[in-house]
């Protein structure tokens, strides 16, 4: 018996052996899942750090986690914002390069294969280091910067454990990081933030409709748009360059795809006349998924030119959005069409027609690791315009203008040392991919703003559809105008993604997006004129839809059939807002989605297109229709709303029930996430709450000596999920809670340091 009892544990002890040792790719085994010290499991403690690097170096990290990196010269602090970010974000800074470089499927498997078949043809990693070639020789500052920075983000990998239980999650250990990689980044957010490509759905719009329905449901400029630039500058054009295809017949109905649009953020800055305390106010949320840990770092850098504080994306050692002593800035995305997509004509998926030739494909082939499964061959075809895209029996050419080098880093790191409106914006006239509307004010009450980038140019009167690839490509020029202003009458300026400026230049894919939130800010800036911090709070915080007054506006000019009534009655006294506890919000989300569905139903049925038109466009479309067809869609809009609260008893929901949401760990791996409730706001109000989320909050307060600044940030400043400032100020930003940010060019004058790092 006693044999049999010994047979049987020693079974168990081996089972439990192999069990916990078992790797199934790319994950690690259980066993070391679950030790102690680097497992998911493990405690989180407060590091030991080891800094002795010899360098002129201090670095005092508050309750936050937050950095304040203090020395005598720039590449010194460099050294420190790069120790930094390697000890809480460095699985971050990695998986970045790696995805840039095509490397992703040697840590996580087949399942990375799709994102290395992208980024891998583009041989970026080749680029970025020609790049930083080219720095060496003409911008040796950044060049010194950047190498110093890198030289800091491997001391800390040299000298430390790096405690990140991702790594061994992913059974990986971490890699030297070289300077080149830095410059990723630009590439990393451009995919990001500026790849568009609706061109056949533009295209099929532009085959099918008549101009009178194109222009209301799918304008390229409405005539109440609200730019970011007074419409005055007169466009550039090029009459040399080939015409757009006016009609094509697409080889097979085409399938919509879907791009977010709710990507995009809020930035505004108010001149002192319009403030209550006479200060200028810079003010930016920008809206990017969200996950744990943020796309964003928080940090203060005081060294010799360099003396900036804001939020630095980790792996370049750069302040996107935040001041240094005399001007303060942020940033809202551009949304600009960077992608030209031509309809080629082929034979034998071997040749295509070129100004009356038969042209072969360019190939090459790439090699991809792929973790646990060896190597796999990739090859990729190429033509003049660029690289050969197959949707079932089409063929067409796409060229990504950012995939070409990119040089924003180097405008970046002049931006954050500018000291004046001039400088500022010469600054970014160097500024590329992606494109971004720089808003701008200073202690000298200057607010401008710049909407910085490389636009390409387009052939006149283009509309956004397809370009014909049987004749020579567009020429590689680009629009020479900077897009700026500064100082308006209305004392004002403001972005939240909208048109830089309305003149005939093509800007881009903002045919199909609404411009409720554009109109809301612009409404709420031009009406008060006693701005203060904390009304710009409640302002970045406002939870207003104004789809539903243009909803309501258009209801009430039909008689609504009295089953509906529960569902009309949300007209008579609510006033838009998206609360989290509010069942008329609840009920209008419903609403509004079902207006949606509905104008994609008309689209596709009617249309027959298959893009479906903005809410605003829709509703603008059946305002000048007939009344049959109006009665139709709003029974329609009716039924289907009331079907989706059928199966509940909706009147004691609240919008909670569809704002919550899951911050997800950049792994996406269930578990490892944040659940976030009471949170209002949806994809039209200023404080979006849809597939995108404010990431972080700054207000920036200048007065004739200083720079005060407000933060709030969504998640924490470390990427461990071990550590305790992983998710630390997630409830304040679900809040509304605001920081006071720290700025000092001494160290004694800080409040609330927790540890401090010396170098020496």
């Amino acid at each position: 018996m006693r044999l049999i009892k010994a047979i049987i544990s020693l079974f168990f002890c081996l089972l439990w052996i192999i069990v916990t040792n078992y790797k199934s790719a790319p994950l690690n085994s259980l066993g070391a899942l679950l030790t102690y010290q680097s497992g998911l499991l493990s405690i989180p403690t407060d590091e030991q750090i080891i800094s002795s690097t010899n360098r002129d170096l201090v670095i005092k990290i508050d309750h936050f986690g937050i950095p304040y990196i203090f020395s005598e010269t720039d590449k010194d602090v460099a050294f420190g914002l790069g120790f930094m970010h390697a000890k809480d974000r460095y699985f971050q800074m990695e998986l970045m390069s790696k995805m840039v470089k095509g490397e992703l499927a040697g840590m996580f498997g087949p399942r990375a294969i799709p994102s290395d078949e992208f980024w891998k043809p583009y041989e970026f990693d080749q680029k970025a280091s020609e790049i930083l070639v080219e720095y060496e020789k003409n911008a040796p500052q950044l060049y010194a910067y950047l190498v110093n920075y890198s030289e800091g983000v491997n001391a800390y990998l040299e000298n430390n454990t790096l405690n990140d239980p991702l790594y061994t999650l992913f059974d990986a250990n971490p890699q030297i990081w070289k300077p080149e990689y830095c410059l990723m980044v630009t590439w990393y957010m451009s995919k990001n933030l500026a790849y568009y490509d609706l061109h056949s759905e533009r295209q099929e719009l532009l085959d099918q409709l008549p101009s009178e329905v194109l222009n209301i449901l799918y304008p390229m400029s409405p005539n109440d748009i609200k730019t970011i630039l007074p419409s005055k500058i007169i466009a550039e054009t090029n009459a040399t360059l080939p015409q757009p295809l006016e009609k094509v017949k697409l080889g097979s109905k085409i399938k919509s795809k879907e791009q977010n649009t709710d990507i995009g953020s809020n930035n505004w800055a108010i001149n002192s006349q319009k403030t209550k305390n006479g200060t200028t106010l810079v003010a930016n949320d920008p809206h990017l998924f969200i996950t744990l840990p943020n796309s964003f770092y928080e940090a203060n850098l005081m060294g010799d030119k360099i003396q900036v504080y804001g939020y630095t994306i980790p792996g370049v050692p750069l302040i996107v959005s935040g001041h240094n002593t005399t001007i303060a800035w942020g940033i809202t995305n551009g949304e600009w069409d960077l992608t030209d997509r031509y309809l080629l004509e082929t034979k034998a998926d071997s040749v295509y027609l070129l100004d009356g030739k038969w042209i072969p494909f360019e190939e090459d082939e790439y090699t991809i690791e792929v973790k646990g499964k060896g190597t796999e061959q990739i090859k990729i075809k190429r033509t003049v315009h660029g690289n050969l895209i197959q949707e079932k029996d089409q063929y067409f050419a796409q060229k990504w203008h950012p995939s070409e080098k990119s040089y924003s880093v180097k405008a970046l790191f002049e931006m954050m040392q500018a000291s004046h409106w001039g400088s500022f914006k010469d600054a970014l006239n160097n500024y590329d991919y992606p494109p971004q509307n720089f808003i701008y004010g200073d202690v000298n009450d200057t607010i401008g703003i710049v909407c910085a980038g490389k636009l390409p140019t387009k052939p006149k009167g283009y509309e956004g559809g397809l370009l014909d690839g049987t004749k020579a490509p567009l020429s590689n020029e680009y629009v020479s105008t900077q897009w700026e202003t500064k100082n308006p009458e209305h004392l004002y300026l403001f972005s939240a993604n909208q048109l830089p400026i309305q003149n005939g230049q093509y800007f881009g894919m903002h045919w199909h997006k609404d411009d409720y939130r554009v109109n809301h800010i612009d409404r709420l800036l031009k009406a008060k004129d006693d701005w203060t911090v904390q009304s710009i709070q409640e302002m970045q915080l406002d939870e207003v839809d104004l789809s539903f007054f243009h909803l309501k506006d258009f209801f009430q000019f039909h008689p609504l059939d009295s089953r509906y009534d529960h569902i009309t009655r949300l007209f008579e006294k609510w006033d838009g807002k998206m609360n989290t506890n509010s069942n008329a919000a609840y009920l209008y989300e419903h609403l509004r989605m079902s207006v949606e569905a509905e104008a994609k139903r008309y689209a596709q049925e009617v249309l027959q297109v298959q893009q479906a038109p903005s809410m605003k466009s829709f509703l603008n479309y059946l305002s000048q229709d007939t009344l049959s067809l109006q009665a139709t869609v709003l029974a329609n809009i009716l039924a289907r709303t009331d079907s989706l609260l059928s199966m509940e008893e909706f009147a004691q929901k609240t919008y909670s029930e569809t704002s919550d949401f899951f911050a997800y760990n950049l792994s996406f791996l269930p578990g490892f996430g944040h659940q976030i409730k009471d949170v209002g706001g949806n994809k039209n109000t200023i404080n979006m709450n849809a597939k995108a989320h404010p990431v972080f909050r700054s207000i920036y307060e200048m007065e004739k000596d200083q720079i005060k600044g407000y933060t709030s940030l969504a998640g924490g400043q470390s990427g461990k999920m071990n550590a305790k400032h992983y998710s630390d100020q997630m409830d304040n930003w679900r809040e509304g809670t605001y920081k006071s940010t720290q700025f000092t060019d001494d160290p004694t004058q800080l409040h609330h340091i927790i540890n401090t790092l010396n170098f020496k």
